[in-house]
C-alpha cells in the first residue's frame, strides 16, 4: 500500500513538471511536452481537444484515448482553428477561457470556415469553469452544441459523446 502512495506522488510530480521536460522526451500523448500540439495515433472517431492547461489536456487526452478515440490536443483557440483547416474531426471539446483566442471566438471561426468541424452535425462541447446562470445559453448561442462544467466529470463527458453517437461500440 505504501508503494502505491509514493507512486501516486511521483505521477503527480511528473504531471506538474510535464512542460519542463526536454524536447527529446515523448509524453503519453504522442508529442514532445514542449509542443503546443499533441496527437494520438489510433484508428476511430477523431476528437479535437482545445485546453490551455497542459495537465487537464493530458488527463482528457488519456481518458479519450483509453476509450478508443483518436485525439488531437491543442493549447489555445487559435491552434484549434488552425487544426481544423488541415483535418476533419467528429467532435471538438473546447475550453472557453484560453490565450490568443477564447473558445467562443474559436467556435465562431470554426463554424464560419467551411472546413473540418463546420458540418452542422459535428458537436462542439464547451468545457469551462463558468457556472453562472445564463452561461450555458451563451455558449449554445455562440455555436456550441453542449456544455460541460469543470472540474470535468469524465462520466458526463462520456455521456455527451454517447448522446452524439460518438461511442466506440457502434
Amino acid at each position: 500500500m505504501m508503494h502505491s502512495y509514493y507512486q501516486d506522488i511521483i505521477n503527480q510530480y511528473q504531471l506538474i513538471n510535464l512542460h519542463s521536460t526536454s524536447k527529446d522526451n515523448i509524453n503519453a500523448i504522442g508529442k514532445s511536452p514542449d509542443s503546443d500540439n499533441c496527437s494520438t495515433e489510433q484508428n476511430g472517431i477523431r476528437i479535437l481537444v482545445a485546453e490551455d492547461n497542459r495537465i487537464n489536456l493530458l488527463a482528457i487526452t488519456r481518458f479519450l484515448t483509453k476509450k478508443g478515440f483518436t485525439v488531437t490536443g491543442v493549447t489555445d483557440g487559435k491552434k484549434a482553428v488552425e487544426a481544423i483547416m488541415d483535418n476533419e474531426y467528429d467532435c471538438i471539446v473546447m475550453d472557453i477561457q484560453m490565450p490568443h483566442m477564447d473558445g467562443m471566438t474559436a467556435t465562431a471561426s470554426i463554424r464560419a470556415t467551411g472546413k473540418g468541424a463546420t458540418h452542422p452535425g459535428v458537436p462542439i462541447i464547451a468545457m469551462t469553469a463558468y457556472a453562472l446562470p445564463g452561461d450555458r445559453e451563451k455558449f449554445l448561442e455562440a455555436g456550441m452544441d453542449e456544455y460541460i462544467p469543470k472540474p470535468l466529470d469524465f462520466d458526463d463527458l462520456e455521456r455527451l459523446l454517447t448522446k452524439h453517437n460518438l461511442n466506440k461500440n457502434d
